[in-house]
C-alpha cells in the first residue's frame, strides 16, 4: 500500500491544481484589496492611474459606508470628499468605542 501522494493519478493533477489560473477559479475566498500609503487619495494631478480608476470598477453601485471613531473623523471627511469626486454616495458613522472590546466589535 503507497501513500496518497504516490499515486500516479494525483501526481499528474497537481501541476494542474496548484496553478495560478485554477487557484482563482477553486477558492471561496475573495481577498480584500488594500489601499495603503499616501498616495492612495491624491492631492493633485495624477500621472497613471489612481485609486479610484481600481474601485470604480470593483464597486458598481459605487456605495460607501465609512465606520470611525471621533477622533478620526476628520480623516474620513478627507475619504468621503475622494469618494464623491469619484461618483460615490457615502455616509459615515461615527459612533465606534476607542479600543473596542472584542464582543462589540
Amino acid at each position: 500500500m503507497g501513500y496518497w501522494f504516490e499515486d500516479p493519478t494525483l501526481k499528474a493533477l497537481a501541476p494542474l491544481a496548484l496553478s495560478s489560473s485554477i487557484r482563482g477559479l477553486t477558492t471561496i475566498f475573495n481577498t480584500p484589496k488594500i489601499y495603503a500609503g499616501f498616495n492612495v487619495i491624491p492631492e493633485g494631478p495624477v500621472i497613471g492611474p489612481t485609486t479610484m480608476d481600481a474601485l470604480g470598477p470593483r464597486c458598481p453601485k459605487k456605495k460607501a459606508f465609512l465606520v470611525t471613531d471621533e477622533f478620526n473623523q476628520r480623516y474620513a471627511k478627507k475619504a468621503v470628499q475622494f469618494l464623491e469626486s469619484g461618483g460615490f454616495t457615502t455616509e459615515i458613522w461615527a459612533n465606534v468605542l476607542r479600543e473596542a472590546p472584542l464582543e462589540n466589535v
